[in-house]
């Protein structure tokens, strides 16, 4: 369990812009709550795996065929913004989309977030090489 709630705090206000847990209470409720249930070991493992353990994706994104949308948070600390940037201009076929907010902008910004990848797919992916077309 990770009860220290000045630690859950720190998490979710890297997470999430300090008005969108002002304006959604339920945020940081649900956020608190999901923390105060997880279990150390396995967490810890989890994000050891991501941030120490895989291998960089910056040196195979130029290899990558596909067209690739990188949205980003524009007060995201994590992930800055010129480094996104940076990522999506290495992909061959890459675009980018800051939008505001911070590491969980698809929370913060559920409607902007959808338009900018329906907007994507349909300028970017024809039926016929969509993997959900019939």
């Amino acid at each position: 369990m990770l009860p220290a709630q000045i630690f859950r705090n720190g998490v979710a206000a890297s997470f999430f812009s300090a008005k969108s847990l002002a304006d959604n209470p339920g945020y940081a409720e649900r956020f608190h709550a999901m923390l105060q249930t997880a279990q150390p070991r396995p967490l810890a493992a989890a994000v050891r795996s991501v941030l120490l353990r895989s291998q960089p994706l910056r040196e195979r994104l130029s290899a990558l065929t596909m067209p690739v949308l990188i949205i980003a948070g524009l007060d995201d600390s994590m992930y800055p913004l010129d480094a996104q940037a940076t990522a999506a201009a290495l992909v061959p076929h890459g675009r980018f989309a800051p939008v505001a907010g911070k590491h969980v902008s698809v929370v913060e910004r559920p409607a902007e977030v959808a338009s900018l990848i329906a907007r994507f797919l349909r300028a970017e992916v024809s039926p016929r090489r969509s993997c959900l077309a019939p």
